[in-house]
């Protein structure tokens, strides 16, 4: 085995046993399936035995390291106890929702934790300001979440004072957000908005109820399609003017910038190590892997912070969304091909979208409890624009900033596919068929998976004998 393939495997089963040790199942449940499993593929001739014994002891490895991090976690926590007064500093950028207002804590001593505090939504608090509150922390409810204190009495706030890199960056964003505003209608104001930075507490009850109904609500949730429209701008821009290497240097530099800009949300952390792996692949003239990049990208995240794998949705629906464009949609697209023999764009943005639909298909149900079908077609009739409204929507930023009346100019046009795509989302939400139900189980949803596994690798083998 090649040296490449063989890190490809101890990190996919790293990962493995990291995902296992999330689920609720025992550790002797799951010993039994690998070891069914191993039985299988040894006596299959497919992997040699020393082969299956190093991907145990290291899915094993991840399993433990779940576990060891989490007691880790726990432990380190000193939280005040009974209602009583403590102080910290905000260490996430505050957010609403609806008629709750969400922020980080970061206790200052004699307190170690960071905490959750839920507040109303009519205080104005920005990152970086020093809190004294009163009032009590409740305890996680489980390893993986933050403890919470829910309304505290506010005593004294103090602005955060001295430069900070990521509160200009936040502040900039806002910005930016408010130029959005005054060029466009509120709802395209939002949803470009969402697109571009994440920016979902601008977006109106009406407009995210047809989101959620249309099966469009990820396209706000931050993804790989940010940094790659970053990407492709800045390297249109750049390059011809400024040369390879200074542009390499230019885009990893306003990919962490954005990464800050942004929150720094799981998605966007794994989006941005794939992008950064995919220009470090350029610059040093290697073949880039989507599949290794994909693996790799998701183990320094879990390694960092195992419980994203299966406790942080966005993390979730952006993984198992990019996975199934890469595995599933080639199948999809070549299996149109077989039967079309001009398989139009129309058909590529189908298959691409069905792949990514069907790979989180189990996650939606299992976390809303429902899907509808029809979500599928709203997709096809709106991704297609996505990466073209939100380049457009960088621009008309760049342009407003520095001159107002040029990024007038562009609005125009971004108005046009904003209002198509939430015309779109519109007609979407009222063809609303909820099915649900039957996948409302991890045993189920892996089963579903594995389903859906074997049926790719039946269309991938009988595309190689033709």
């Amino acid at each position: 085995m090649a040296r490449e393939e063989l890190i490809f495997y101890v990190a996919a089963s790293l990962l493995l046993g990291i995902f296992f040790a999330g689920l609720t199942a025992s550790f002797w449940l799951i010993g039994l399936s690998l070891a069914a499993a191993a039985a299988f593929l040894f006596l299959r001739r497919r992997w040699p035995l020393l082969r299956i014994l190093l991907a145990i002891i290291v899915l094993m490895a991840g399993f433990f390291y779940f576990h060891i991090f989490l007691n880790f976690k726990v432990a380190k926590q000193k939280l005040p106890t009974g209602e009583t007064e403590f102080s910290g500093q905000i260490a996430s950028e505050p957010k609403i929702f609806g008629k709750v207002q969400v922020f980080t804590l970061k206790l200052k001593e004699p307190f170690a934790s960071e905490i959750d505090v839920l507040t109303s939504p009519t205080l104005n608090f920005d990152y970086g300001d020093s809190l004294v509150l009163r009032g009590m922390v409740e305890p996680a409810q489980s390893p993986v979440d933050n403890p919470q204190s829910f309304f505290p009495e506010f005593i004294e706030r103090e602005k955060s004072s001295g430069f900070s890199l990521k509160g200009s960056l936040l502040e900039f964003k806002h910005l930016i957000i408010a130029d959005f505003k005054h060029l466009l209608p509120p709802d395209e104001a939002a949803f470009l908005g969402g697109l571009t930075f994440g920016a979902r507490s601008e977006l109106s009850p009406d407009l995210r109820e047809k989101m959620r109904r249309s099966g469009t609500t990820h396209l706000v949730a931050l993804s790989g399609y940010n940094i790659a429209v970053l990407i492709s701008v800045v390297g249109l821009i750049l390059q011809r003017r400024i040369g390879k290497r200074i542009t390499f240097f230019t885009t990893v530099i306003l990919i962490v910038l954005f990464v800050m800009m942004t929150g720094a949300e799981p998605s966007v952390i794994r989006a941005a190590i794939m992008g950064f792996l995919l220009i470090l692949a350029q610059e040093a003239g290697r073949i880039y892997s989507l599949r290794n990049a994909i693996v790799y990208a998701a183990l320094l995240m879990a390694l960092a912070d195992p419980t994203v794998l299966l406790f942080n949705l966005g993390f979730e629906l952006s993984f198992a969304s990019l996975l199934g464009i890469v595995l599933v949609s080639p199948q999809l697209l070549n299996f149109v091909k077989r039967r079309i023999k001009s398989a139009s764009l129309i058909w590529e943005s189908a298959a691409t979208t069905a792949g990514a639909q069907l790979a989180v298909l189990p996650i939606l149900v299992l976390n809303f409890g429902e899907f509808s079908p029809t979500a599928l077609l709203a997709n096809v009739l709106i991704l297609g624009l996505i990466p073209l409204t939100m380049a457009l929507g960088f621009i008309l930023a760049a342009l407003a900033l520095v001159y107002f009346p040029l990024g007038f100019l562009i609005s125009i046009v971004a108005k046009i596919l904003l209002a198509y795509e939430i015309a779109v989302m519109s007609v979407f939400s009222k063809l609303y068929l909820p099915l649900g139900g039957w996948l409302e189980n991890w045993f189920l949803g892996m089963l579903y998976y594995g389903v859906l596994g074997l049926i790719v690798l039946a269309m991938a083998k009988q595309q190689a004998r033709q």
